[in-house]
């Protein structure tokens, strides 16, 4: 079962008044930064940290540079972030072992484009794994997961069939889960639990936000009259 814990945030607010980039959201906040409800992250090793902890645990999985931003970019913000990202992936030595360094010798062939789901499935057949207890024959390439181990890929196929199923496909640019149910599931960032939470709005965000509201229940309430008339 995925949990969250939220850790050291006092220790973030700390770091805000010595961040220069994010100084000014920090005090529009009330010391608790966020951007388009996203944590801003101030210069520290936070960042990398994160980086790591959602690569490791299961959650974004060890699919590239790009998909760790785009995850990443869901709940947390900082400045050149991209760059950023580029740089801590390139040091990590899993991720440069999982990408492939063969490029195919060719075009392949266009497969037809599905009209509905589950229309077309192939599979790969690999030998030699060790049998699990249950027998289970639903295997994803894990290598880069389960380490030198071999016989602790039953435990950690779940993790890594949740993070390949919630990131986003570079062709359809939707993930699996979005084409089936419409939506993606909760990962643990969502869970997070800010501390402070009536105190971290702007209110002048509140105030816009407020007023968008009661304007589009305005055109809301013409757009029903003028239904009635026709």
């Amino acid at each position: 079962m995925f949990e969250t814990k939220f850790f050291g945030f006092k220790c973030i607010k700390e770091l805000y008044l010595k961040d220069d980039d994010l100084k000014e959201i920090n005090e529009l906040c009330a010391n608790s930064a966020l951007e388009e409800k996203r944590l801003c992250v101030p210069i520290s090793s936070i960042r990398e940290l994160l980086v790591k902890k959602a690569n490791k645990d299961g959650l974004i999985g060890h699919f590239g540079e790009l998909t760790t931003f785009g995850t990443m970019s869901e709940h947390f913000y900082w400045p050149h972030m991209r760059m950023d990202l580029h740089h801590i992936c390139k040091r990590f030595l899993v991720c440069r072992m999982a990408k492939s360094k063969v490029s195919p010798h060719g075009p392949y062939t266009p497969l037809p484009i599905p009209t509905f789901l589950w229309m077309d499935i192939s599979m790969d057949f690999v030998l030699g794994l060790p049998r699990p207890k249950d027998n289970l024959l639903h295997t994803l390439p894990i290598r880069c997961y389960v380490g030198k181990s071999l016989r602790s890929w039953k435990e950690r196929l779940p993790y890594i069939e949740f993070a390949y199923n919630r990131v986003v496909n570079t062709t359809t640019y939707q993930s699996p889960f979005e084409l089936v149910y419409r939506f993606n599931p909760l990962t643990p960032l969502d869970l997070l639990h800010f501390p402070y939470v009536s105190f971290r709005l702007s209110e002048d965000g509140r105030s816009k936000a407020q007023f968008v509201k009661k304007f589009h229940e305005k055109a809301q309430s013409h757009i029903e009259k003028k239904g009635r008339t026709i």
